[in-house]
């Protein structure tokens, strides 16, 4: 018990570092780590249910980081680790690590992407303490009348069975201990199963395919605000899907600004669970993943789509 008291003493007291950069950024923050499990709650829990401020364009739900700073954070399973953004994360006193150049974002925008680490994440009545983060400049990012303070990643809902469950407005978040995926399917006898892998950290793949194209791997990334489909100029190309030149509009990710267009998409498929009739835009697609995983990523599902089925 001394010893864990002596980790958690010191975890709190760490002095904020922001001078790192790149690999040095990465190492500092699994040092940090290194005699700190990550994620720490009560595992007495069954599951909570935490209602969405918004559904649309992106659901939004309130959390308090360290105790007592309260933010708007966004669901996307495109984003890996809890992402704060810069100014949220110096408001609530995170612990800075350093800085990464950062990969691309969409509409292929790249941004420096920070590392570090808060002793405490609170969603609904769920404390989770010791939680790795991202900084990213979301300072600009609003939805609606809401400021976005930071984004819930994949990472942190693969902590739990997690539900978005756009219908009821709400995420659900199931203790893997005390509930199996087994049971949850035979309880639910209208649910589809639709089988996906996990690519690096965070990255969800599932086959699919647009307006009956061949079967190709999409990337299931809830955080297309309002939309269902965005793809590289490849898929765009080679199933001739048209987009509107005339209409050009400007959209905000990770990385900045970027410009889109908007498509009209006649089905989507996810497996054997199919769409019709949806919005894309093409021009949001982050060029970068494209073939960075020794296989074709060849178009993005989102925000629309899930609505539609969930």
């Amino acid at each position: 018990m001394s010893e864990i008291y002596h980790r958690q003493k010191q975890f709190s007291k760490a002095a904020p570092l922001y001078k790192a950069s790149g690999r040095e950024a990465m190492a500092k923050k699994m040092e940090y780590f290194s005699n700190i499990q990550p994620y720490q709650m009560d595992n007495g829990f069954n599951e909570i249910s935490i209602k969405f401020i918004v559904t649309d364009p992106l659901p939004i739900v309130e959390v308090i980081v360290n105790n007592e700073y309260k933010g708007y954070f966004i669901i996307d399973t495109g984003g890996g680790e809890i992402i704060l953004s810069d100014d949220f994360a110096r408001k609530s006193k995170a612990n800075l690590l350093g800085i990464e150049k950062g990969s691309e974002f969409g509409g292929g925008k790249k941004s420096p992407m920070g590392h570090g680490a808060i002793s405490s994440f609170k969603i609904g009545e769920l404390k989770v303490e010791y939680v790795p983060i991202i900084t990213l400049n979301l300072n600009q990012l609003k939805l609606g009348r809401y400021k976005i303070d930071g984004i819930i990643g994949t990472v942190f809902l693969y902590q739990f069975l997690s539900i978005i469950d756009y219908k009821n407005g709400q995420l659900i978040l199931r203790n893997k201990t005390r509930y199996n995926f087994e049971n949850i399917i035979n309880n639910c006898p209208t649910c589809k199963i639709i089988p996906f892998v996990i690519t690096d950290d965070h990255f969800m793949m599932a086959k699919g395919n647009v307006n009956n194209s061949d079967t190709m791997m999409f990337f299931v990334d809830t955080g297309l605000a309002g939309n269902a489909f965005t793809c590289p100029k490849s898929t765009l190309k080679k199933y001739e899907l048209a987009y509107d030149k005339m209409q050009k509009n400007k959209g905000l990710g990770g990385g900045g600004y970027f410009y889109t267009y908007p498509m009209e998409i006649d089905s989507i498929c996810l497996g054997d669970l199919c769409v019709k009739k949806l919005h894309g835009e093409y021009g949001a697609f982050p060029k970068q993943i494209e073939n960075s995983f020794g296989f074709k990523i060849s178009g993005l599902i989102s925000h629309e789509f899930l609505e539609t089925i969930l």
